[in-house]
């Protein structure tokens, strides 16, 4: 693409490539948003355990749930992509793959008052 003659037509193609990594970025956002959660009550948290956290204040249950999986699906990526590159540091996406993640991982904590 650095060689091509025509600046026009490698313009189009570095905004197209944009369009699609961005969407590409939504996309795994979104997939490792919680939704739908059915909270069981081997999952409950005794309260006392939390009573002095801000995050208990700000959010009422369900949303503490879907924030708390989503933290928990966020890590789980984050870990992944860590093993995929401690084995193979040349791996195409996993350095992406990570910052997503852990992109995720910072919004929860600092939405939660906790950061």
């Amino acid at each position: 693409m650095a060689s091509w003659s025509d600046p026009g037509r490698r313009r189009e193609e570095v905004a197209a490539m944009n369009l699609e990594t961005g969407e590409l970025v939504r996309a795994v956002r979104a997939e490792l948003l919680a939704g739908g959660l059915e909270i069981e009550e081997s999952e409950t948290y005794v309260e006392e355990y939390y009573e002095d956290l801000t995050f208990r204040k700000g959010f009422d249950h369900m949303q503490q749930q879907s924030m708390a999986e989503t933290f928990k699906r966020s890590w789980a990526a984050w870990s992944v992509a860590e093993d995929a590159l401690k084995e193979d540091p040349s791996m195409f996406g996993a350095q992406s793959f990570g910052l997503i993640a852990l992109g995720r991982m910072l919004e929860i904590l600092k939405a939660s008052g906790l950061m």
